[in-house]
């Protein structure tokens, strides 16, 4: 989102920062993505809240347990981050 003084007239998809200021063009792809990311973290809290409950800490992590997946790429990577 970008902040700009009255009278200006700013591309969104070229600013950011406060104060807002032209960085760079930002694609489309980039913006999906960002929306994207955002979506997924204004859901954590409801997800928190409804799915967390208290439970003891593995001493010794049960064979076969499979990693968690995940289903959000940082922006220009590629695969599972290391």
């Amino acid at each position: 989102m970008l902040t700009e003084e009255q009278g200006t007239n700013t591309d969104p998809q070229h600013g950011g920062g406060n104060p807002g200021k032209i960085i760079k063009t930002v694609s489309d792809e980039m913006l999906a993505w960002k929306t994207e990311g955002t979506r997924l973290y204004q859901q954590l809290p409801a997800q928190c809240y409804e799915s967390l409950r208290p439970c003891e800490p593995f001493r010794v992590m049960p064979m076969g347990r499979k990693g968690m997946d995940g289903e959000y790429e940082r922006w220009g990577v590629k695969g599972k981050p290391e």
